[in-house]
């Protein structure tokens, strides 16, 4: 996607009070979402008027929750992430993927590590996020959200500055 070149409408949905928010086909969030904010907040210098979507990711949102893991009211606390979900272990005790999945992917609880400022995948398309690490569409914190955030959230800390 350039960002000087409009979205693809069909995946804007309305999310109540004039705000917007985009979605995968899936309902998730998506690299669309925090490029778009990229693209409204540096290159058209919409901040005001285009916090919303951020403000949205961060906790203004029909389950007033934040989606960013260790921020805002009331984090996801479930990453499905393996360096999130598996404790310290003991030196010579191995990790192999079909003991992980019984032992740390399904365990209904908090995860032992925190991925501070991680953006996870968030709610569907009805708005219902399940903080539960073995729901991957809710909870896989992902590169290509995460990177693009950065810079949109520079901005929107600092709106004064200079682009």
């Amino acid at each position: 996607m350039h960002l000087d070149q409009p979205i693809n409408a069909r995946l804007v949905e309305e999310i109540g009070a004039g705000k917007e928010v985009l979605r995968d086909r899936d309902g998730r969030l998506n690299a669309e979402t925090v490029a778009e904010v990229i693209n409204r907040v540096v290159v058209e210098d919409g901040v005001r008027a285009k916090v919303n979507e951020m403000d949205y990711l961060l906790g203004k949102n029909p389950e007033n929750r934040s989606y960013m893991v260790g921020f805002g009211k009331n984090p996801p606390t479930q990453a499905h992430h393996r360096g999130a979900s598996i404790p310290k272990l003991p030196k010579d005790e191995k990790v192999v993927c079909g003991s992980s999945f019984g032992k740390y992917l399904h365990p209904n609880k908090p995860n032992p590590n925190e991925l501070t400022g991680a953006i996870l995948g968030g709610p569907n398309r009805n708005d219902k996020f399940e903080d539960k690490r073995d729901k991957s569409s809710f909870t896989e914190p992902c590169t290509y959200i995460n990177s693009l955030a950065v810079g949109a959230l520079a901005k929107l800390a600092k709106p004064h500055a200079k682009a």
